[in-house]
This record gives structure tokens, C-alpha cells and sequence, in this order.
């Protein structure tokens, strides 16, 4: 039984509680339904938390009592409250500039108060109607203003509108997500592999490291499916300062005429996954970054494991989207 707002729930076998609230025509945010955006966070008043359904919170979320709802079973008693977990800040628009004929740069007012590691996400949320949706920022602590990459679908609810209100006030929820810098380690080699505007965060972590003097090598692999899909070259090659650094962009679909090498640069066709694995030749040396797409990012994230990499040196985020018909 789920109890909320004084009202109790029976549930299906093999619900969840978000499933259970929504059969009953209960309203509660949520977005990937799989237990990484963090939309559906409600907290626990009385009953047992499954430990999958806290899995890649924040410790103090954990603590007090926050737990994801798309991935909590339910098949025990709770009694759950509508609970705000993270802070509520009002920013607004700033500037848009088209990284590619689908990504967006988007430019928000960075809040007072705002404060955020490399590599996280925010909920962005517009005003008038509650959509949200969660984006990573590119951009640095040190910056004043928060950077996003929007992948723009043709009738979503939000990117479009995201892409084209300039001036426009919205709210933003956060931050959320470990896959941040670690500074403890500045010799360690990092290793960034990410698929789409899942380069974002992994920007983000990039910077932070320079910025940092971080000390061992950094290489970046971007994949997307075609080169029309790749973005953001110009800026990468900018991050190159250090002869050690490398960034590899790859398509899926491509040509020799799409093909190029460079000085630290390179584009070539492949399977990120399958390129990884075959130059990481000393996974456990290494601290790992994946983000994109679910199945690449879990995929990834196993053979790199099996090959020996410590769980604990593996920071995965699965980039979520959803199709256009639903809503992006």
C-alpha cells in the first residue's frame, strides 16, 4: 500500500510507485522512468526504501529519506510525501547560438546562490506550465553564467521553445549527479567517452581538469552516428593545450572524405564502445567518464569492469531523450 496526502494506494503486482500514483490519476513529475533524471523524487515518511530505488542519489538525499519513484517497487507499505529535494532558483535565457543544425547552446543567467561541480545536471523548468526537463552543463563553477547543450526535436515540449526565448525566465531545480571532476588524483589519466550531447558534461569535467592543473593525460572520444552529428570541434580543439591530451571524434556512418587527423585531433569512423576498449590498454590506471546514450553508457561501463577498471573509478551518466511524439 502507498499512502499519500492522507490517501492510500493499492498497487499491481510488479508496480512501481510512480506507476501505482499515476493508475489512480495522481500527478507526478517524472521523465526517463528509469531512475537517472531525478523528476520523481518523493520522500519516505514511514516504511523501507528499496536500495535500488536510492541508487545514485546524494548521500544526504539518501538521509533524508528521498527516493525515485519510476524504479521503487511497490510491494511494501510507505507512507511517501510530495517533498522538494533540491533548491528552486530563478534564472532567465541569456543567449542561444546553433552548435549544429540540432544542438543548441543555450546560455542561462547563472542565480545567486547557484553553486554546482562540473559535469552535473539541472532540471530546467519553464514558468507558465511546470515542463521540465534535465540538461548537463558544460560550463564551469568559476563561470557567470551556466552553459547547456540542447538537442532540439522538431515538436518537443521543451528544446524548441528552449532554443528560440531568448529573455524568457525560467526555473532550474539542483544540481544533480556525481559524474563530476575529482581532484584528489591529478596524475591519474581520465578517460571521456560520451555519444551526443552527452559531450556536455564531459566539457564540463574537460575544463575542470585544466583548469584544475590536472597533470595526466585526457582523451575524449565524441561519437555520433554521422559527421553532421558531430559538434562543438572548434571548442575542443581549443582544449588541447597539452601535447598529452587527445580528442577523438567518431561516426558510426562515414567516409574517407569525412575522415581527417590532425596534431591531437582526430576523426575517424567507429564504434566508440569498440574503440575504447581497444586503446585502453590499462583500464585500471585510469578514472572513466561515460555519458549518452543508456545502452552505450551501461554497456561501456560493463566491459571496462570486466576488463578490470574499479567500479569506483567508473562515473557513468546515461544521457536521456526522449522521442519528439513524447515530449523533448
Amino acid at each position: 500500500m502507498i499512502t499519500l496526502d492522507g490517501t492510500t494506494y493499492q498497487p499491481k503486482a510488479g508496480e512501481s510507485v510512480l506507476e501505482c500514483l499515476s493508475r489512480h490519476g495522481v500527478s507526478v513529475p517524472s521523465f526517463c522512468q528509469s531512475g537517472v533524471c531525478q523528476t520523481c523524487l518523493m520522500r519516505a515518511v514511514e516504511g523501507d526504501i528499496p536500495a535500488r530505488a536510492q541508487q545514485g542519489l546524494k548521500e544526504s538525499f539518501k538521509k533524508r529519506g528521498f527516493f525515485l519513484t519510476c524504479v521503487c517497487a511497490a510491494d511494501r507499505p510507505l507512507t511517501i510525501e510530495r517533498s522538494q529535494a533540491a533548491e528552486r532558483f530563478s534564472s532567465r535565457i541569456l543567449d542561444v547560438q546553433a552548435l549544429s543544425s540540432r544542438v543548441s547552446r543555450v546560455y542561462l543567467e547563472r542565480p545567486s546562490g547557484f553553486q554546482f561541480e562540473a559535469g552535473q545536471f539541472v532540471q530546467v523548468i519553464r514558468r507558465e506550465d511546470g515542463v521540465r526537463r534535465p540538461y548537463s552543463v558544460a560550463s564551469l563553477p568559476s563561470a557567470d553564467h551556466i552553459e547547456l547543450h540542447v538537442a532540439v526535436f522538431p515538436g518537443g515540449e521543451l528544446s524548441p521553445w528552449l532554443s528560440s526565448s531568448v529573455g524568457a525566465q525560467v526555473e532550474l531545480e539542483g544540481p544533480f549527479g556525481e559524474c563530476v571532476y575529482v581532484p584528489v588524483e591529478p596524475e591519474r589519466p581520465l578517460v571521456l567517452a560520451g555519444t551526443g550531447t552527452g559531450l556536455a558534461p564531459l566539457i564540463g569535467v574537460f575544463r575542470a581538469a585544466l583548469e584544475s592543473g590536472h597533470q595526466g593525460p585526457i582523451t575524449l572520444y565524441h561519437g555520433a552516428r554521422s559527421a553532421s552529428d558531430l559538434y562543438f570541434t572548434d571548442e575542443l580543439r581549443s582544449l588541447l593545450s597539452n601535447s598529452q591530451h587527445r580528442i577523438i571524434e567518431l561516426m558510426l556512418e562515414g567516409n574517407e572524405s569525412e575522415v581527417d587527423s590532425e596534431p591531437l585531433l582526430e576523426r575517424r569512423v567507429g564504434d566508440l564502445v569498440d574503440v575504447v576498449l581497444e586503446e585502453q590498454k590499462a583500464p585500471p590506471a585510469a578514472r572513466y567518464y561515460l555519458c549518452g546514450a543508456p545502452d552505450l553508457v551501461h554497456r561501456l561501463k560493463k566491459k571496462l569492469y570486466l576488463k578490470g577498471a574499479s567500479l569506483d573509478k567508473i562515473h557513468a551518466d546515461p544521457f536521456l531523450s526522449r522521442a519528439p511524439q513524447a515530449g523533448a
